[in-house]
């Protein structure tokens, strides 16, 4: 996801914004994020939430966001992904014909099995990683003195601190994409994303600073475009797309493959319906919720971004409130309470402190904070009436399977 299109306008945004100083503030937001991620095992264990926090609780927090980030953001990457391709490299096959393409094949590719979706995963992050950086060490050999940043507003400056904590988002995905691994093994590889992923895109941000001028930047809705084109011209824009092509496909497979894992547990832990257990299903739901987002024209509408902002700031918000679990104690199954040492104690306190601070970032600095605040309140709302939904129709099948045993 970090690498997606729409992580890239974010990050080219919140460069403009910033100027070179945006430095400080992308590693402030990477160190928090890391903390994140170290208590990850404790926080992503379904099990656990559900034990510590009840299992209306952890439904809420699982369907919150994820759902409709994965629709949202999927509709908006694969219609940018088919303008690129029209553009760039068929320009007589339709674009939304390549989005839709893409969609079938990234489907299929999860119905297939979860190796082989992660295995292709790696190309499509590698391709992305590999060439952003090329572009970004291009964009630095030949560079003019970055422009001056015209004086703005102090909304103006906060708000670059809010796109810099969701254009990170995504992270917090590798458990649930590899469940097989140990905690440490997670830790190690999602450390190491999250460093990779910061240092490539900084290298961007600095590249693209000295090619365009940083208010362009923050204005427009296809930064690293702009960027890609100043810096390598024609060779740029083939660069760009292959990043925007395979971004877009990463971001899609993972959010594809952990959310079938999810709802594949929460069904076996009684939060959904046995029919759920099949991470197959959801793959179908979200990509056909994908396809008719698609084909209504909501690609490209301002309510689609509005939709998608909203997810993510419910994302980081809902990443904030898991540290509820560890605090509580507890353990999956009835385990025994755990004791927290005082390091971790302090850490998962900030960390419940600090994640909806920065969610409650982007809202306040918005141009109509009430109209997002309502859209994220509408999500919350959903997705509690998806989890009670959920969780009633799972014990009514219990109660009739318990009543036809006891007949």
């Amino acid at each position: 996801m970090m690498l997606s299109p729409e992580a890239l306008v974010l990050q080219g945004n919140f460069a403009g914004m910033r100027g070179m100083a945006f430095v400080g503030p992308m590693i402030i937001v990477l160190v928090v994020h890391a903390l994140n991620a170290r208590s990850g095992h404790e926080t992503s264990d379904i099990g656990k939430l559900v034990a510590t926090l009840g299992s209306f609780a952890a439904a809420w927090l699982l369907l919150a966001a994820r759902p409709a980030v994965a629709i949202c953001l999927a509709t908006a990457v694969l219609v940018s992904a088919g303008y690129v391709f029209n553009e760039v490299f068929v320009y007589w096959f339709p674009n939304f014909g390549f989005a839709f393409l893409m969609l079938a094949a990234l489907c299929l590719l999860n119905l297939t099995g979860p190796q082989f979706a992660s295995r292709v995963q790696v190309l499509f992050v590698a391709a992305a990683l590999i060439g952003l950086a090329a572009l970004a060490l291009a964009g630095l050999s030949d560079g003019d003195a970055p422009a001056a940043l015209q004086q703005e507003s102090a909304i103006f400056r906060w708000r670059a601190w809010g796109l810099a904590a969701i254009a990170f988002i995504g992270y917090d995905l590798v458990g649930d994409s590899a469940p097989n691994l140990a905690p440490a093994e997670q830790l190690r590889i999602t450390i190491v994303g999250l460093s990779a992923a910061g240092f490539v895109l900084g290298v961007w941000n600095a590249a693209a600073l000295l090619h365009v001028e940083p208010s362009r930047l923050a204005e427009t809705s296809i930064p690293h475009v702009l960027a890609a084109r100043a810096i390598l011209d024609a060779t740029g824009r083939v660069l760009i797309g292959i990043v925007t092509i395979a971004g877009a496909a990463a971001a899609v497979n993972v959010l594809f493959q952990t959310l079938g894992r999810t709802t594949a547990v929460m069904a076996n832990k009684g939060l959904l319906p046995a029919v759920f257990a099949r991470p197959q299903l959801t793959v179908v739901v979200i990509s056909a919720a994908t396809g008719i987002s698609m084909a209504s024209g909501f690609a490209g509408s301002d309510l689609l971004d509005d939709y998608l902002r909203a997810g993510l700031i419910l994302w980081l918000i809902t990443m904030g409130l898991r540290h509820l679990a560890p605090l509580r104690g507890g353990g999956p199954e009835g385990a025994p309470r755990k004791a927290l040492t005082t390091g971790d104690r302090i850490c998962h306190l900030a960390l419940l402190v600090i994640m909806p601070l920065l969610a409650s970032i982007p809202v306040w600095t918005d141009d109509d904070p009430v109209a997002l605040g309502a859209t994220i309140l509408i999500l919350a709302a959903s997705a509690a009436g998806v989890a009670a939904i959920g969780l009633f129709a799972t014990r009514v099948t219990l109660r009739k399977a318990a009543a036809e045993m006891h007949n």
